[in-house]
């Protein structure tokens, strides 16, 4: 495995073990006659210990990479796509949102939600999926598009959506633990492509990028379990994929900052009897 996947990696191995504690935690760490939870469970306690571990491994990566790295300011040089085999899988994945989003669509099921907030989520469920494909062309392709402007902001809107839809469906909930992990899950990824989104308006900013992108991959595969309908629940898995992809792609363009570059130069040409170019 490349270097730069090493990060993005242990984010997914992290969710996907977080998921499996999710899963049995929602089955066995809840009263029945009550649904609150029961009072210091194992199970619950795990999974907010690996979250504070997965939230200040993501924080101290993030930091340590933008002390001494930069990235190109141009979103298609920052999220440069190299092969055919990733760009494909990229593709691949936007399209299985777009399918997720149809689907969920036609089960008529939109988590308690009517009328126009309903068909407002499945457009935009259906849209983010075009939006990755759009983005992950332009980042392949390296050609200028307009789109790329407005397909690089629908994911991070429709994030934040649906936060907005499962806060107001679990408003009267007293169990905050049966889906708060699922707001954060959203928030983060909403973060995540909105500072991916920064570097098409040449705004980008490195820790922030590498911190959500690294947090959402955890928080959205960990709350896959979580979910009312399957279809959701591949949305949601697919995301976390195309963000893991993105945030190692990102990492692997970051290149040392002048002021660091020089310093390694001077050690450099230190070790080298103090000629830089004496290799």
């Amino acid at each position: 495995m490349r270097r730069y996947w090493t990060a993005p990696a242990a984010a997914l191995l992290f969710g996907a073990l977080g998921g499996i504690i999710r899963w049995r935690e929602l089955d066995a760490s809840f009263e029945e006659a009550t649904g609150l939870p029961k009072s210091g469970d194992m199970l619950t306690i795990a999974i907010i210990s690996l979250t504070v571990i997965a939230a200040i491994a993501s924080a101290a990566f993030a930091l340590i990479a933008s002390k001494r790295r930069a990235a190109p300011e141009m979103y298609k040089k920052a999220f440069y796509i190299e092969s055919y085999g990733s760009f494909a899988i990229s593709v691949l994945l936007g399209i299985t949102e777009t399918a997720m989003g149809v689907v969920f669509a036609f089960s008529g099921d939109c988590m308690g939600i009517t009328g126009y907030a309903a068909w407002v989520f499945y457009a935009l469920m259906i849209i983010s999926g075009f939006s990755v494909v759009s983005t992950v062309h332009h980042s392949y392709t390296q050609k200028e598009g307009n789109t790329t402007y407005l397909a690089s902001v629908l994911p991070s809107v429709f994030f934040c959506y649906w936060m907005v839809l499962l806060y107001r469906e679990n408003a009267g909930n007293p169990t905050l633990l049966e889906y708060c992990f699922s707001c954060y899950g959203f928030a983060a990824a909403a973060l995540s492509f909105y500072y991916m989104a920064g570097y098409v308006y040449g705004r980008g900013k490195v820790g922030p990028t590498i911190c959500f992108g690294l947090l959402s991959v955890y928080l959205l595969l960990m709350t896959v379990p979580g979910e009312s309908h399957w279809s959701l629940a591949v949305y949601k898995a697919a995301a976390a994929v195309h963000i893991a992809q993105s945030t190692a792609r990102f990492i692997a363009g970051l290149s040392l900052k002048s002021g660091a570059a020089d310093k390694m130069s001077g050690i450099d040409g230190k070790n080298n009897g103090g000629n830089p170019q004496e290799m």
